[in-house]
């Protein structure tokens, strides 16, 4: 009977020390203030995109916009050196000078003072290889062999002059019908 009798006496302190006890609230832990830092990663991309593309080459030789600004369409955003164009322009005009020059000379046309030089230099011609015609029908008649290639040669000479001045004279014909024929005055 010990037993029962610790158990219960055991049991009465028990029940005596709870019931003689208020039961105590668990402390609600209180609310911490960390400090305002926060701390993320990420990428930031734009909205729209640009590639840049220049109609021709160059030296940059300013940048008037820093990564990251806005730019609207239209707007310089570099400026390239322009020696070299602006000596091509230099070129460019020289070559369109010098073709208004030509086509002046073309309305201008052949001079009479032109003109009359070259139907001078085919009469001329033309009579230098009358003359060596007749000196050669002339030794041909009673001549030596060397005295008719002389004059032979003579002939050759004067048909060279002739074909030489009318190529001459045909072409500044040509010119003249060529400027007609293209309107030019």
């Amino acid at each position: 009977m010990k037993k029962t009798t610790i158990l219960a006496l055991l049991f009465a302190v028990l029940a005596t020390g709870c019931a003689g006890q208020s039961a105590k609230p668990t402390p609600t832990p209180q609310a911490q203030v960390l400090p305002a830092v926060v701390s993320a990663s990420g990428k930031l991309l734009p909205v729209r995109w640009a590639n840049l593309a220049f109609q021709s080459g160059g030296r940059v030789v300013e940048v008037k916009v820093q990564s990251g600004d806005k730019v609207e369409a239209g707007q310089i955003v570099v400026r390239l050196d322009d020696a070299d164009a602006r000596l091509a322009l230099a070129q460019a005009n020289a070559a369109l000078k010098s073709a208004q020059a030509q086509l002046a000379q073309l309305k201008a046309g052949p001079r009479a003072a032109e003109l009359a030089a070259a139907e001078q230099g085919v009469k001329q011609a033309a009579a230098a290889v009358d003359g060596a015609a007749a000196q050669l029908a002339q030794l041909q008649a009673g001549a030596r062999g060397a005295d008719i290639a002389a004059a032979q040669a003579e002939v050759a000479r004067a048909a060279a002059q002739l074909k030489q001045a009318q190529e001459a004279y045909d072409g500044v014909v040509e010119g003249r019908a060529a400027a007609k024929e293209y309107g030019i005055q």
